[in-house]
């Protein structure tokens, strides 16, 4: 797969984590089940969150996204983290543009900030599962035996492992 598909998949599957994540945070699985209803709908309320998160992650996640091609890390812990701090970008950006006179405010209690950092979370870990692991792997690399072959060095005239 390319690199810019890879990278739009990624993406856009980070971004639909983040809005399940984020609904799953309004409701829990029980509470969903015992809806009047089909709970799908309240479920499929994850693609409306996921363009938002998409909207305005954007701009941070490229430059997350690029400085770990560039790098060419492949660690989950970089992606987990990097879509923690984007999420706290967010959960700051909220907190900024609250209104001094609403009645509940997102300071109020732990739990925003903690569903915040949970959607950063599943949104970096899903872009690690579909390309961030896959920084620097080659197609030639997908398509090729990775058992390990005996060669004779030029050099020393011994068998060496690769």
């Amino acid at each position: 797969m390319g690199l810019v598909l890879r990278v739009l998949v990624g993406f856009a599957l980070a971004c639909i984590a983040a809005g399940l994540t984020t609904v799953l945070f309004a409701w829990s699985p029980a509470e969903l089940a015992g809806m009047p209803g089909d709970p799908m709908e309240k479920v499929a309320l994850m693609f409306p969150l996921a363009t938002h998160a998409a909207i305005f992650s954007a701009p941070f996640a490229l430059i997350a996204i690029a400085l770990g091609e560039w790098q060419r890390w492949r660690d989950w812990a970089y992606y987990a983290a990097a879509g923690m701090v984007i999420s706290m970008i967010g959960f700051f950006a909220q907190y900024q543009s609250e209104q001094t006179n609403q009645a509940w405010s997102i300071v109020s209690s732990n739990y925003p900030l903690i569903a915040f950092l949970a959607s950063g979370l599943a949104a970096g870990l899903t872009y690690w599962l579909f390309s961030g692991r896959l920084v620097g792997v080659s197609h030639h690399d997908h398509t090729h035996h990775h058992g390990s072959h005996n060669h004779t060095t030029p050099a020393s005239g011994t068998n060496a492992r690769r």
